[in-house]
């Protein structure tokens, strides 16, 4: 495992973002999706649920699989409810063990293998919308240009 990543270290968040994006192209040139076997996952068991401004989609992922998320513009709870999963993020490497429970990093997308089954919970907060549609629409970014990173705040306030 890796040394993990402070949040503001911008040199280090960039260095893991490549890392994952790299990932992401293996992914497409070897199994002919980026995302690994995120699709497969989604239409076999994906649970979404909006309850009261919060936006949660909970995940059964099989042991030996991999998945890249999309890239989310909102900070999120992740619960891994059960089960063991490395995940790659811009702040490091880290393997979790459920239960557990971590704020994910703002404005990434993560790669992650299920060493065990793992059930796998993501919790965001929402505008109140009863359409898991538009949930989805407001949760996932096109590009990273669209969001802004502790270090764009420390870059314009130099200015």
């Amino acid at each position: 495992m890796s040394e993990l990543i402070a949040i503001d270290d911008k040199e280090g968040r960039l260095a893991m973002r490549a890392s994952i994006e790299g990932y992401q192209a293996s992914l497409q040139k070897e199994v002919g999706s980026e995302r690994g076997d995120m699709d497969e996952i989604n239409a076999e068991g994906l649970q979404e649920f909006l309850v009261g401004g919060a936006y949660t989609r909970v995940l059964k992922i099989p042991a030996g699989h991999t998945i890249v998320s999309a890239l989310w513009n909102r900070e999120r709870l992740w619960i891994i409810i059960s089960g063991t999963v490395r995940v790659r993020s811009e702040l490091g490497d880290e393997t979790f063990v459920g239960p557990e429970i971590r704020q994910a990093p703002f404005g990434s997308k993560i790669a992650l293998y299920a060493e065990t089954d793992v059930l796998w919970a993501a919790i965001t907060g929402m505008p109140e919308t009863d359409d898991v549609t538009k949930a989805e629409e407001l949760t996932d970014c096109d590009g990273y240009e669209c969001l802004t990173y502790p270090w764009d705040l420390l870059e314009c306030k130099d200015e």
